[in-house]
């Protein structure tokens, strides 16, 4: 009986394995693979330096941007007015919640006021429909995510982050393999500097960002928002 509880369970495993295989190799139904640059916490640079660059290629991204962030006013966040020019622009407006807290440390009620409030202040303030959330630090367990699909059509969780310590050229390759397998790839970016001022570890200098975009460029992938991506 113990050895029959053994393969039984070494079947059961197998098959978990290759469900998981499946849907992280899943091509999508039109064979079209796409790219989505987003962006979190609404930094200035959005505005003044990110924003610009993609113009210049006609390509749309998403900024997850956080109302205790853009109400402050400091310098090295956008305001609701450079938030109205991005949205102007095309780009994408989505949700990383009110106030940037660990989800998983919160009660039920504070993680509404989060979720759930954080929609209503961004497409009030903005007079737009948020359709995406993104989770500060990635942090989130299987009850925010059901949770969280009851208000969002989408949720950004499995993403290709880029920071300072990225290497560039592998993340390229990332990007033409997916390509290549029609997959759809999202990138996770934060502020991009033009100094060695860095607020955080997350910022990435704006030679590197160059690079990316001339790498995504190269591959021919398409480049859209999180939203548009995640309903082709």
């Amino acid at each position: 009986m113990k050895f029959k509880s053994i393969i039984i369970t070494i079947i059961f495993l197998s098959l978990i394995f290759l469900m998981i295989y499946s849907l992280e190799n899943q091509k999508n139904e039109n064979g079209e693979s796409c790219l989505s640059l987003t962006f979190d916490d609404g930094h200035k640079s959005d505005y003044t330096i990110t924003t610009p660059l993609l113009k210049d290629k006609d390509w749309k991204a998403t900024f997850f941007i956080t109302p205790s962030n853009y109400k402050q006013n400091v310098p090295y966040f956008t305001n609701k007015t450079e938030i109205n020019y991005i949205i102007k622009d095309g780009h994408e407006i989505g949700s990383h919640t009110t106030s940037h807290k660990y989800l998983t440390e919160l009660s039920d009620e504070e993680k509404y006021k989060e979720i759930v409030n954080s929609k209503s202040i961004i497409e009030k303030d903005f007079n737009i429909s948020v359709f995406s959330i993104a989770f500060p630090y990635s942090d989130y367990n299987s009850d925010i995510l059901t949770f969280s699909k009851i208000h969002y059509n989408n949720i950004r969780k499995k993403t290709q982050v880029i920071k300072e310590d990225t290497n560039i050229k592998k993340s390229c390759r990332i990007i033409k393999s997916a390509k290549i397998k029609n997959k759809n790839i999202v990138l996770m970016l934060h502020g991009i500097t033009e100094t060695d001022n860095k607020i955080s570890e997350y910022e990435l200098k704006i030679e590197d960002f160059k690079e990316l975009l001339a790498c995504i460029e190269d591959s021919e992938i398409k480049v859209d928002t999180f939203n548009n991506c995640n309903n082709i």
